[in-house]
């Protein structure tokens, strides 16, 4: 639950994105230990592991709009609407475009972070939206095939089904998730901020997924 100060009353919104992480890091784990010593590390939770992951980003974009409309002043209906719709839409790269826009940040998120997560958008589409097609085993959909290459997966004379059910492809996934917040947390703290952060956790820690050694345990 997120809480915005408020003159007039206790205004708050669920947040659910972090669920979402949690329970694929979980999964991301828990296929880890018990596919430790196979030859070819599969395991059956990945792809819901994937669509997890993607859950959490979409989660995450929608949660940093509300922050930022609850925090409009009045007589700003065209950007309010305009954030709703860009809320509305299911996560994909023209999500992803409005979002940054909404934040005047196009110009300033790395290419490589944005087109990493577009690589985990089509891959998640095409495992949610799954349709089984009768052929060649070793024909891959181009969007599975360039998800895999950047994962540095190679191909084996498999299903493209049971390639994705492999467990260094969660840990991509994981990667491009936490690439993207960690982006975004920099473009988006003022550098005040970050200074302050610095100096109570250290000079070296930046970004947010990476747990500061003042709070490891």
């Amino acid at each position: 639950m997120g809480y915005i100060d408020s003159d007039n009353a206790l205004v708050g919104f669920s947040g659910i994105a972090l669920g979402f992480w949690r329970t694929a890091e979980k999964l991301r784990d828990d296929a880890d230990k018990q596919t430790a010593g196979q030859a070819w590390r599969t395991h059956w939770s990945i792809h819901s592991t994937i669509c997890l992951y993607h859950a959490a980003l979409e989660c995450f974009i929608n949660e940093e709009i509300t922050l930022l409309v609850a925090r409009l002043s009045t007589g700003q209906d065209k950007f309010l609407i305009e954030a709703y719709r860009i809320q509305g839409i299911t996560l994909n790269d023209k999500k992803i475009d409005g979002f940054l826009s909404l934040f005047g940040s196009a110009e300033q998120l790395s290419p490589d972070v944005r087109r990493r997560a577009s690589l985990l958008i089509n891959l998640r589409n095409r495992l949610s939206h799954h349709w089984p097609l009768v052929g060649d085993v070793r024909d891959y959909p181009t969007h599975v095939i360039e998800a895999l290459k950047d994962a540095q997966i190679e191909r084996v004379n498999a299903s493209w089904a049971a390639q994705c059910s492999d467990v260094r492809l969660a840990e991509w996934g994981a990667k491009v998730v936490r690439a993207f917040v960690d982006e975004w947390w920099r473009i988006g703290r003022v550098p005040a901020e970050i200074e302050r952060l610095h100096w109570e956790y250290g000079p070296n820690w930046l970004y947010p997924s990476e747990l500061p050694a003042a709070l490891r345990p």
